[in-house]
């Protein structure tokens, strides 16, 4: 007689974060255990109902409203993982983005453009996202750049439009802001606003506001038009780990400590849409080479295509270049084919030879190996973590 499969709850509430963290979960118990999932809104809904006595462990995926005195009781009763929070939280484990690695990706992709003016928006009663605005705004005063910032109440006031004077205080700052800034936002669904009332102000994107975001949720980036540049966390394997963590407490009697311990996840980087398409630069020789590059990345083209065309010597161009950029032209060709390739296999199923071809790269090892020496892993190994196998 078979004994009843084991059962793992899965605390969360619905949204596209969590999904892709579920997914994860999923990817791992499916493909390699005989688990149940089984999801509850709270974890005081699995305390209060006395579940936790049917449950092999708990994972927590932060919903910004955990109850401390509720996860305390359950860290007491069930091995328990926590997915999402770096607050200080009842000692437990917890897997956690890598916040500082985000603000340090968000301010290169500006700088990187060229952008001197900057701006933040968050929400001030969520954890991340005011210790994100420290590492923003000390990225950036590194560099000399003191940052416009906005910190609204709460995501849901502002960016779902239940309060018309949150709203207007966002237009407002908005409206404020110079030309030519590059405007980072906690989370999507605040790139989401900035976008709508941009657009309201007649503000033009990405030329005026430059917008990126973190999450990268598919529909709200791909409905803007232009689409909206977003940060990707690895959310899928931080899912994938913590089950597989899980399971080192269950199926190898490893022996669970409710101490305090952190796993730290890099994200996987910035997907690059039509929100930072642009670069922000003086000199016309420069100006002239990096729209020629935008137009013509996916085509077989290389340095000296630029400089026949610009009709101007290498050394002259790269001087330029790292006068007003930082970096040679080489470096931005490559930079925008590895952009478009990471959009890409977050949202194309095409091989990955099409996918290199439509980069510009002459073979799919070629596009292998730049991507690799970029991104530190290879196309295929990137997909594969966006996009989790789930058994059926």
């Amino acid at each position: 007689m078979n004994s009843k499969p084991l059962s793992l709850a899965v605390i969360c509430k619905p949204s596209t974060t969590t999904k892709r963290i579920l997914l994860g979960i999923a990817s791992y118990v499916h493909n390699h255990l005989d688990w149940n999932l089984s999801p509850f809104e709270s974890e005081s809904d699995v305390v209060a109902c006395g579940a936790e006595s049917q449950y092999i462990g708990a994972i927590v995926i932060d919903d910004r409203s955990l109850n401390t005195e509720s996860l305390r009781l359950l860290g007491n009763k069930l091995p328990t993982i926590v997915i999402g929070t770096c607050s200080d939280m009842p000692p437990t484990k917890r897997i956690t983005v890598d916040v500082k690695a985000v603000a340090k990706l968000a301010v290169a992709t500006f700088l990187d453009r060229g952008f001197q003016s900057m701006a933040y928006i968050g929400e001030s009663n969520h954890y991340n996202s005011t210790i994100l605005k420290t590492f923003v705004c000390d990225e950036l005063r590194k560099r000399g750049i003191t940052p416009f910032v906005f910190m609204g109440n709460s995501t849901a006031s502002v960016a779902d439009g239940n309060s018309e004077a949150k709203r207007h205080n966002l237009t407002r700052w908005l409206a404020s802001l110079p030309d030519e800034t590059g405007i980072f936002a906690a989370d999507d669904s605040l790139a989401f606003e900035v976008y709508k009332i941009a657009n309201r102000l007649g503000k033009s994107i990405p030329t005026e506001l430059a917008i990126l975001g973190v999450n990268d949720d598919d529909l709200l980036c791909s409905i803007a038009n232009p689409s909206i540049s977003s940060i990707r966390l690895p959310l899928e394997k931080m899912g994938h780990d913590a089950a597989k963590m899980m399971k080192t407490f269950v199926s190898e009697s490893k022996e669970y400590s409710s101490t305090l311990d952190y796993c730290h996840y890099a994200p996987m980087g910035l997907i690059a849409r039509g929100s930072t398409k642009v670069v922000v630069v003086r000199d016309a020789v420069v100006k002239a080479a990096v729209c020629y590059i935008h137009e013509n990345y996916m085509k077989s083209i290389n340095v000296e295509s630029i400089l026949e065309e610009l009709n101007v010597s290498r050394s002259l161009l790269e001087r330029r270049f790292r006068d007003e950029l930082g970096i040679t032209p080489l470096v931005e060709l490559r930079r925008q084919r590895i952009e478009r390739a990471r959009a890409l296999l977050s949202d194309s199923k095409e091989t990955i030879y099409d996918m290199g071809k439509r980069c510009g790269f002459s073979s799919a090892i070629r596009f292998t190996t730049v991507f690799k020496e970029q991104v530190g892993m290879t196309p295929s190994e990137f997909r594969k973590q966006m996009v989790p196998n789930v058994r059926n």
